[in-house]
């Protein structure tokens, strides 16, 4: 395959397709079903300024589609279904040379759907089944200022009425609207024009519901509001009225047949709303005498079980921790007496409960609390940490990065009692040593243990280590670059229940390595004989991991490991 680096990979079924593009030579698009004999070219591109003519590779039942000019035809739609002679042009939209440069493809059923501005007639939407006599333009959304139209999709099955996407598009004379299409012309509509003339209704936050969709959107009447639509126009329908100026793009939470939402009413502060998604069954959660529920901004719902937990202000209490228990409010415990309420944050599923963590108003730092639900189920377990970057659940166990001021940040785990919260190990010791290095990548939780990356500031370097929630459970998996070197693990995936990763063991340079938990189990795979593999976009491919790699002498190269008793001991 020579240097030429990847720019883009897609799983579609049991194949791996990718692009590769350098230089002159132009991109060419592969596939892999991970073995050398079942890894080849099908097609190459012509390469454009900044890469290859060869973008947006989407999945289908039984190939993809993506956008690729051949030096011929321009940068039109193609689809491959993974062999050389199915890998050909759907359909030549700007006739010889010229570009029809389509975009947003979405993938619907059996159908893909997709825009080009530059197709005749111009900023069309579109729909293909994969055959030129089967791509043909469904409407004419054209933005005024003669850009290239914007699209969103949301797809969504309703019951009875088979499959419609719903889409944000303009087509030049009612600005932005939500519209629908189940992929005919007469199916293909605006389904209201909320904020009438040219002007945009802005539909955000487009939620799938019942038999339709929630989502909010503005009109000259009423500012944002909160609709439901069954893709027809006499089924949209706003919920709420007199929203507020300012839209609002927190997440509609659904439980079940009910939908919660914040709703900024004009003049009045967000409250906390339900909806069934009609009208009659839209209303403020109201709790005793009357009152009504203020979302925290920064607390973010969690749900265990049935029940949905948030921070809420009541009016009286600030805001504090509350529960949704079949639709009916309870205020858990009031946390910190009075009307200023309490700070909360990092809500994280535990078992059958909740943590979180409560911001404090002394220099004893933020405090850990557990919630069953109930007021003498919710206790304070620990307090003075000031700063808490992670926070996840191990069966029963909460395991949360904290800083306690005393041992800078390290893993601490919780039973949800205070006398089993604890420090796991302190692992860079003292608060004036090297913290544990944190981001969304370096940790990986199975089925009874957490794999997590650190660094101890002194005899390891930044090594695997693994914990099952107990301090003695806490431990090194292995000293990959003995000595104080640093094998850099990352990359952290769980496949065939092995945690693999990619680490430098400062002999045969970065390859991929996996383990069980043990010293003894770490395995490297395809050493390198002491050259830099640096495995990138590990993925798994059936019974393989595919992953790219340099080799030696030719640069970037697409690789499969299927794991064995013989390469994984």
């Amino acid at each position: 395959m020579g240097s030429d680096p990847a720019y883009d990979f897609m799983v579609s079924g049991n194949l791996l397709f990718f692009t590769t593009g350098k230089g002159v030579a132009g991109g060419k698009l592969w596939r892999s079903d991970g073995t050398s004999s079942g890894t080849y070219p099908l097609k190459g591109f012509r390469q454009g300024y900044s890469g290859p003519i060869l973008h947006d590779l989407t999945p289908a039942a039984n190939g993809i589609y993506f956008r690729a000019n051949d030096g011929q035809h321009g940068a039109e739609l193609w689809f491959s279904d993974g062999s050389v002679a199915g890998t050909r042009l759907v359909a030549d939209l700007g006739p010889g040379a010229d570009s029809s440069s389509p975009s947003f493809l979405e993938v619907a059923g059996e159908r893909l759907f997709f825009s080009s501005y530059f197709a005749l007639p111009a900023g069309s939407l579109w729909q293909t089944n994969g055959t030129s006599e089967g791509t043909r333009p469904l409407m004419k959304p054209q933005k005024l200022n003669g850009s290239s139209i914007s699209l969103e999709w949301y797809e969504r099955t309703a019951a009875g009425s088979g499959k419609k996407v719903f889409f944000r598009a303009n087509d030049g004379r009612h600005g932005e609207e939500l519209w629908v299409t189940n992929g005919t012309r007469v199916g293909t509509k605006m389904i209201r024009d909320i904020m009438s003339g040219e002007e945009n209704s802005d539909p955000v936050t487009v939620t799938p519901f019942g038999k339709g969709v929630l989502f909010r959107a503005r009109n000259k009447d009423h500012g944002w509001d909160v609709w439901f639509s069954d893709g027809s126009r006499k089924g949209t329908r706003p919920l709420t009225s007199n929203g507020g100026s300012e839209g609002l793009t927190d997440p509609f939470a659904v439980v079940g047949k009910t939908a919660y939402f914040e709703f900024d009413e004009a003049g009045e502060d967000g409250l906390l709303w339900q909806t069934d998604g009609s009208p009659e069954g839209t209303f403020p959660v109201t709790v005793a005498d009357g009152l009504m529920l203020s979302p925290y901004h920064r607390s973010p719902m969690a749900q265990v079980g049935e029940t949905l937990y948030l921070g809420a202000d009541d009016g009286i209490h600030g805001a504090e921790l509350w529960a949704l228990i079949q639709g009916t409010p309870r205020l858990v415990k009031d946390l910190r007496p009075g009307a200023s309420g309490s700070s909360l944050s990092l809500f994280t599923a535990v078992g059958r409960r909740l943590a979180f963590f409560v911001g404090s108003r002394s220099s004893r730092g933020s405090e850990l609390w557990t919630s069953d639900g109930t007021e003498a189920g919710t206790v304070k377990v620990a307090e003075g940490f000031s700063e808490v970057s992670a926070s996840t659940g191990l069966g029963d166990i909460h395991l949360f990065l904290a800083d306690d001021k005393q041992h800078g940040n390290e893993w601490w785990r919780s039973d949800g009692t205070p006398e089993g919260t604890f420090i796991l190990k302190d692992i860079a010791e003292g608060s004036g040593q090297r913290s544990l290095e944190y981001t969304s990548a370096m940790y990986a939780v199975g089925d009874d243990a957490m794999y997590f990356v650190a660094d101890d500031g002194a005899a390891y370097g930044e090594e695997l280590w693994k914990t099952d929630g107990t301090p003695e459970g806490t431990t090194i998996v292995a000293d990959l670059k003995a000595g104080f070197g640093s094998s850099s693990p990352a990359e952290l995936l769980f496949f065939n229940r092995r945690l693999f990763f990619a680490a430098d063991d400062g002999v045969n340079g970065r390859n991929i390595w996996s383990t069980t938990g043990t010293a003894e189990s770490c395995f490297m795979h395809a050493a390198r004989n002491g050259t830099d593999a640096d495995p990138l976009m590990i993925t798994p491919l059936g019974d393989r991991l595919f992953f790219f790699a340099r080799s030696v002498g030719k640069g970037i190269e697409p690789h499969a490991l299927r794991p064995s008793p013989e390469n994984a001991r």
